[in-house]
């Protein structure tokens, strides 16, 4: 085992939330050090993507278990319950694979698996208890409606929190769903300020690291609201990196909740974290490399987004437009951009010497980027709105 990994108790006197950052990197060690626990991860990033392409082709992409009359869809329901049941049976099989690797004594990948499998009555009733309280919550939402469905959020993240133990009491102990719930509310009450800390510090990287994948999305958004190829390419990579990301995530977490419930036990082995003053350039170095990783990062996302800042269709919109027309600008005018129709203006009126208008883009049109200047014109002898690109290309005129 590593240096880092033997010295995994705590000191005494050490800050609970300095206690739980520093067990969820260990937790990300683990992970990325033991080659069964990283099979297990493309496992599940495999898991995810299939189950998800799955829903695509029958027509249930991203649909809640509620249908919009309030009927419960099967076909969503099933889906939401296989990827629950995949992702448990997986999650248990790292926690039963981080439990070993803890104490030296890695488990190959069948192993893992076999663990898993061991324990699969278990595992089914805790992915059915957690459809039935997702599904609870989704239906409650939607009788509040969307005015008040925000107060459903405090209840979703205590109910993650309750369960953050359940997979390594079930991995760890061999308990059944509802004594493992009991033992995961136990360690919370023991552990709440480290579990905090540690998935408040994973959260961070976690929006670093979506961030490429956030772009390539919006970058997708964008060429089809332009009817440009290419979208579907990059909405598949964006979405498989979504998922990759997500599923290392929830593999980091579950390490991570594994060494918790083993430090809850006073069952950590090795020796005791020297403490803060240990490795103080090597933290200063790690910090410094962070920073310039997400600086890395929002350049990236910037670069690929910057041309998708766009008004965007099915918005109003109100500016400052040059008269050059001479005639007056009735509520309907057409707006042009590029030599297309794209919209129709609300109202004008004077404002200094230009006018001001308020328009509307009609959904599926979107300029490529926000235009540089507005100008009223003749057209066939009628007025319009004309956006001019910031660089406007040989089709666009006046």
């Amino acid at each position: 085992m590593e240096a880092r990994l033997s010295e995994l108790r705590p000191y005494p006197g050490e800050p609970r939330f300095g206690g739980g950052w520093r067990l969820a990197k260990a937790g990300w060690q683990l992970l990325r050090g033991d080659r069964t626990l990283v099979l297990l991860a493309v496992l599940l990033i495999a898991v995810v993507s299939v189950l998800f392409a799955v829903a695509a082709l029958v027509g249930n992409v991203v649909l809640g278990p509620v249908a919009r009359h309030g009927e419960i869809q099967v076909a969503s329901l099933a889906y939401d319950t296989f990827l629950v049941l995949g992702s448990v049976y997986l999650l248990t099989a790292i926690a039963a694979a981080v439990n070993a690797a803890i104490d030296d004594a890695p488990m190959a990948f069948g192993e893992a698996l076999a663990e898993a499998r061991w324990r699969l009555p278990a595992i089914v009733g805790w992915s059915l208890l957690w459809v039935a309280a997702i599904l609870a919550l989704a239906i409650l939402g939607q009788k509040l409606g969307h005015d008040r469905g925000f107060v459903l959020v405090p209840a979703m993240v205590l109910l993650y929190l309750a369960t953050a133990w359940v997979l390594p009491a079930i991995a760890i102990d061999d308990l059944g769903p509802l004594e493992a719930l009991r033992e995961s509310l136990a360690t919370l009450r023991q552990r709440w300020r480290q579990l905090l800390a540690g998935l408040l510090g994973l959260g961070f990287f976690a929006f670093l690291a979506m961030s490429p994948a956030y772009a390539l999305l919006i970058h997708a958004a964008a060429l089809h609201d332009e009817g440009a190829s290419g979208s579907r390419a990059f909405a598949i990579a964006g979405l498989i990196l979504v998922f990759a990301i997500g599923s290392i995530l929830a593999a980091t977490k579950e390490a991570f909740a594994v060494l918790l419930y083993r430090d809850a036990l006073d069952d950590l082995p090795g020796l005791d974290y020297p403490g803060s003053s240990v490795r103080r350039r090597a933290k200063a170095l790690r910090f410094v490399g962070a920073l310039v990783g997400a600086v890395v990062v929002f350049a990236a996302f910037g670069a690929l987004t910057k041309d998708d800042a766009r008004m965007a269709a099915g918005k109003d919109y109100t500016t400052i437009a040059a008269d050059v027309s001479g005639l007056p600008l009735p509520d309907g005018a057409p707006v042009i951009y590029q030599e297309r129709e794209i919209g129709f203006v609300r109202d004008s009126g004077l404002e200094g010497t230009g006018l001001r208008v308020s328009f509307h883009l009609e959904k599926g049109f979107s300029p490529e980027a926000t235009p540089g200047s507005f100008y009223v014109v003749a057209r066939g002898g009628e007025p319009c709105l004309m956006l001019v690109p910031s660089q406007p290309s040989d089709s666009t005129s006046l």
